[in-house]
């Protein structure tokens, strides 16, 4: 829309009137089929005379609008190893507690308190192939998500942001919003895939979804089969061995 004293362009639409339709109809969080239900009814259609009649129209005239700015795109590093904030919540090996003194009744509230690492990293009772080598370390790798709104301008948008952390930071600072020990990594879509048969639609949406994790994790890839060289807070250098991400996310 171009402003020209108390003049308005409002093109692609006909009348200020109707961009004034348009633009409640954007920001008033309709999904897009009550949309096309409203701009169908013989009452709108009759009495209004839309330059558009029906939600694809509708649509196409909204993308006809001028644009913003196009997408950026650059990379960041999460660094929560190596971020001096969690000094002094890090485990590089696993710590065993117990209620009673004779050991008996393990207190298992962190990671590293579980059998898991524990054997793992101390070669107790798992197959050679399958263990650490000395001076290496585990780092278990959170994924939590949680559906969420994007814009009140996009209809019925919606999808759901991937976060990660890191099972070496305590649990009581990683759940913490205010200490950033979990970092945003994407997004997944929340497809209805209407035009879809029904009888598919599952099994394209689970599709969907694991190509997409895919996508996300995949730079983590290389650190599961072969493992990284790690300088921590302690200025070790910690490997992270291969196989150890696979065999995680399968448990």
């Amino acid at each position: 829309m171009r402003l020209g004293g108390w003049r308005h362009t409002v093109a692609p639409f006909a009348s200020e009137e109707e961009w004034g339709l348009a633009q409640w109809m954007m920001s008033s969080r309709l999904s897009q089929s009550k949309i096309d239900k409203f701009l169908k009814l013989q009452i709108t259609q009759n009495r209004s005379k839309l330059s558009f009649k029906d939600k694809r129209a509708f649509l196409k005239a909204i993308d006809a609008l001028p644009c913003g700015p196009e997408w950026q795109c650059e990379t960041f590093e999460l660094h929560l190893l190596a971020n001096p904030t969690f000094k002094d919540h890090l485990h590089y090996a696993p710590e065993q507690e117990y209620k009673d003194e004779s050991g008996e009744k393990p207190i298992l509230g962190e990671m590293w308190s579980g059998a898991w690492w524990e054997n793992r990293q101390l070669h107790n009772s798992i197959p050679a192939q399958k263990r650490l080598p000395e001076g290496t370390t585990l780092v278990p790798v959170i994924l939590a998500s949680d559906k969420t709104q994007l814009s009140n301008f996009s209809g019925d948008k919606s999808a759901w942001p991937m976060y990660l952390t890191i099972g070496n930071i305590s649990k009581s600072v990683r759940r913490s919003p205010s200490s950033h020990a979990t970092g945003l990594i994407g997004y997944l879509p929340v497809a209805k895939l209407e035009s879809v048969l029904k009888a598919k639609r599952s099994v394209l949406a689970y599709q969907l979804f694991h190509d997409c994790m895919h996508s996300l994790l995949e730079p983590l890839v290389a650190a599961g089969r072969e493992g990284v060289m790690l300088s921590v807070l302690t200025d070790l250098l910690h490997q992270l061995h291969k196989g150890v991400f696979k065999d995680h996310t399968a448990k």
